[in-house]
């Protein structure tokens, strides 16, 4: 079963947050304008709380959850904080790997063997290898940026499931309508 969690409704906070950056001016934009960005701002600040939780309960109930949204929504830090905040729940870690730089999809296993430290036995496909480090292992695997390897990904953790009960897998991608502009 595949789990989602669309992060698509915080453009518009994040468009705001924006406005916190800039200089202040306080002849440009009155005190009540400031308040109500502050608000904001803790709102949103709020709203990545929620989401923390919910993608961390989630996590309890599934093992395979991929976060969807537009570049620069934050996919990767949500990620980042759940791992952190699940690290006790996997005594054999939590590992995150990047798959942007990953441009062939045959070269998924590799990546993700290569940050678990598996070696690839001669003679033998690395997921093979993957496959029998995972076996008696309980660790999250949060696999970033997997939209252009989309199925590689899907297979992979397919595979990774069915073969061992202690693997987690937390993966981000952007939504069908970001990639394609």
């Amino acid at each position: 079963e595949l789990l989602r969690v669309d992060l698509d409704h915080a453009v518009v906070g994040r468009e705001l947050l924006g406005l916190l950056d800039q200089p202040d001016e306080d002849a440009a934009h009155g005190a009540d304008d400031k308040c109500a960005l502050s608000l904001f701002a803790e709102a949103q600040i709020h709203a990545r709380e929620h989401e923390l939780a919910e993608v961390a309960g989630l996590l309890g109930e599934t093992r395979l959850l991929t976060l969807l949204g537009g570049g620069g929504f934050g996919k990767t830090r949500l990620s980042l904080q759940v791992a952190a905040k699940l690290l006790d729940d996997y005594p054999d870690g939590v590992w995150l790997v990047e798959l942007a730089p990953v441009g062939d999809p045959r070269l998924v296993p590799q990546a993700v063997a290569s940050m678990l430290g598996v070696k690839e036995d001669p003679g033998f496909p690395v997921l093979d290898a993957l496959l029998t480090f995972a076996r008696e292992r309980r660790f999250l695997l949060v696999l970033d940026n997997c939209e252009h390897v989309v199925h590689a990904c899907a297979e992979l953790a397919r595979q990774m499931l069915e073969g061992s009960a202690g693997v987690t897998i937390l993966a981000s991608r952007k939504t069908l309508a970001q990639r394609q502009q």
